[in-house]
């Protein structure tokens, strides 16, 4: 999965459940950061 398909499948989502105001840029780039570094968005076995 490309980071293109993690933030439309799984952070514009999960932001969506959140107040507007916590979606900003820095947040999204947060998350990704996390995810890559926790797993690289690859599902574990």
């Amino acid at each position: 999965m490309d980071l293109k398909e993690v933030v439309e499948r799984a952070i514009e989502p999960a932001l969506v459940l959140l107040p507007a105001r916590m979606d900003t840029p820095a947040v999204r780039v947060m998350l990704l950061a996390i995810g890559l570094q926790e797993s690289r968005f690859e599902h574990r076995r």
